[in-house]
């Protein structure tokens, strides 16, 4: 499925019209822009620091889900979460 991707936490204006069955965000807030779609989330934390998470393996996984705890229950409107991505 191909949807819009957004990586900046303020969206532009006509962002909040769009009705997508899909939407993708990074740094999304407490309240969902499209009540309509499902979101998946995403919060980056920086290349060397996720790089670190992923090249410890199932710890790192372990530890990155324990450490976006708080950011994960600031938004309990996304449907699904991006881990750590992009590996060296």
């Amino acid at each position: 499925m191909i949807t819009i991707h957004f990586e900046r936490p303020e969206l532009p204006a006509w962002a909040h019209e769009l009705r997508l069955p899909w939407m993708k965000m990074c740094y999304p807030g407490e309240h969902n822009p499209w009540p309509g779609s499902r979101t998946i989330g995403r919060w980056p934390l920086g290349d060397g620091v996720e790089q670190d998470y992923i090249m410890r393996g199932g710890e790192g996984a372990r530890e990155y889900f324990w450490a976006m705890q708080d950011v994960y229950a600031r938004a309990p409107w996304i449907h699904a979460w991006e881990g750590p991505n992009e590996p060296y």
